[in-house]
């Protein structure tokens, strides 16, 4: 039996990438989207992050890269079909696979590749409809920064604009 020894935590932390109508320049221009509550805070890490504009090719990859970053696909159930389905298309049994030989490496380099393309096809729908003057925003809060940045983080304050939130936890 294992003993965990050091300190556990429950936090998470999630990204959101935000379509934003505009480039965000003053406090006005996050207000008029986030409750007063919250703004300065948003004002003030989506002015230090830097956006990217909707029409540039870094939007689509910088958005690509932050969804194909989500653990999903590589520790959830997609991952244990994906499996199943190389050792039966390779013949191996799942044992062989996770040997740690050739197999398993070869394994690797396809999800990682699945990851990517999944990515770029999720990160397309999400651009999809978003005018190009747009801005895309990628910000990120974790509940570990205490109660006001777990309401960042769980609460729906970006309800008003396009966005995609990516749980880590």
């Amino acid at each position: 039996m294992k003993f965990k020894t050091s300190f556990i935590t429950n936090s998470s932390s999630s990204t959101f990438i935000i379509a934003w109508p505009k480039k965000i320049e003053t406090l006005e221009d996050v207000e008029e989207f986030i409750h007063k509550k919250y703004s300065e805070t948003i004002y003030r890490d989506a002015i230090s992050c830097g956006p990217y504009l909707k029409s540039s090719e870094n939007a689509l990859i910088m958005v690509a890269r932050e969804i194909s970053s989500d653990s999903e696909l590589t520790f959830g159930t997609d991952y244990e079909i994906y499996k199943r389905k190389f050792c039966e298309r390779e013949e191996i049994t799942i044992d062989k696979l996770n040997a740690y030989n050739s197999w398993f490496f070869q394994f690797l380099k396809e999800i990682e590749l699945r990851k990517n393309e999944s990515g770029f096809e999720r990160a397309e729908e999400f651009l999809e409809g978003i005018p190009n003057e747009s801005y895309i925003y990628i910000l990120e809060y974790s509940d570990e920064d205490g109660p006001y940045f777990a309401e960042i983080e769980h609460g729906d304050i970006f309800y008003k604009l396009k966005h995609i939130k990516i749980s880590r936890h």
